[in-house]
């Protein structure tokens, strides 16, 4: 089905989105010190 596709893409934006949130938040706590 399609839907299984569109949900598939939608998972990865949301990983996606996700890791580079973690990872703006490491870059920060290493700007702090």
């Amino acid at each position: 089905m399609n839907v299984d596709c569109g949900v598939r893409i939608a998972t990865d934006e949301v990983v996606r989105l996700v890791r580079e949130l973690h990872a703006n938040d490491q870059i920060r706590k290493s700007d702090q010190g």
